[in-house]
């Protein structure tokens, strides 16, 4: 009898309401130069066409793996995804984002050489509702310099990210305590055990909308960002702590002085390696520019 072998890569895309982008963002997950992968697609409750563009997908390409129920949220989506996963390594997507036809095959080929490596972002580019190019990011390569940025916000794009489950193991999910910045406290947790790295490529194009996540409800991602940052940096994670940490995430709203004060806290109280130099060079360029 015939063995149904695992794929190499499971791609996880929770989708809510997302019909007006989903199509190009499936067509270019499953136009991939890399192909031994299956795509979980989890339709959290939409309201919308979303389930009739999947099913259309489905039909077309039996590597989807399609579950449609109630909504419960962005992160319960992201675990049920990583729950029901077969692959060795796992990949995430945005139902409004486009992937680079080489982005499997380029993450994949890098983790096998660097098995090191836990997780593993791209550079990317920023798009626009009509998927115009209005800009580009390219955050840091190496562990060494990742590492010292968290002080600052996420050296990643959640969305271009490929994560290595052989080594990770059971620290492979997401926290619903930190909810609008889940993706930030994984990494974080993750930071403290693994090697974290990203590609110089630009590989994913990055859609930015008025209802985003970060910009809808700014607020509440910013007071998670800090209680993360300050429940993995630092010896105690207090209130103080915590205002300290939302200036540093909060960066281009502060002044230098705020900014060094804080600073100088967090690096007096942190419990893990963060390089200050780099740090410290991190702070300087983000209050000129």
């Amino acid at each position: 009898m015939a063995v149904d072998k695992s794929p190499e890569i499971s791609v996880i895309l929770p989708v809510y309401n997302a019909s007006v982008y989903l199509a190009e963002a499936l067509q270019s997950i499953l136009k991939q130069s890399f192909t031994d992968f299956e795509l979980i697609l989890i339709n959290d409750g939409s309201t919308d066409n979303s389930e009739s563009i999947i099913l259309q997908f489905c039909n077309a390409d039996e590597r989807i793996r399609y579950i449609s129920r109630e909504n419960r949220g962005l992160i319960a989506s992201l675990n049920e995804g990583i729950s029901l996963s077969r692959g060795n390594f796992i990949a995430r997507m945005d139902a409004d984002d486009i992937a680079e036809s080489t982005r499997f095959e380029s993450q994949y080929n890098f983790l096998q050489r660097h098995i090191k490596v836990a997780a593993l972002g791209t550079a990317y580019q920023l798009i626009d509702h009509s998927g115009r190019v209005i800009g580009s990011r390219k955050p840091p390569r190496y562990n060494w310099l990742i590492k010292p940025l968290f002080l600052f916000g996420s050296p990643f794009a959640h969305p271009s990210m490929m994560l290595n489950r052989r080594i990770i193991g059971d620290e492979l999910w997401y926290d619903e305590r930190y909810k609008h910045a889940e993706d930030y406290e994984l990494w974080l947790r993750l930071s403290k055990k693994f090697k974290l790295a990203n590609l110089a490529q630009p590989l994913l194009k990055y859609r930015v909308l008025s209802t985003s996540i970060s910009r809808k409800f700014a607020h509440e991602q910013q007071q998670s960002v800090a209680r993360a940052l300050a429940t993995h940096l630092c010896l105690e994670p207090n209130e103080k702590t915590i205002t300290q940490a939302k200036i540093l995430t909060t960066h281009s709203e502060q002044s230098m002085h705020a900014l060094l004060s804080a600073f100088i806290h967090i690096l007096r109280c942190k419990k893990h390696s963060v390089n200050p130099i780099i740090a410290f060079c991190y702070l300087i360029y983000f209050t000129l520019t």
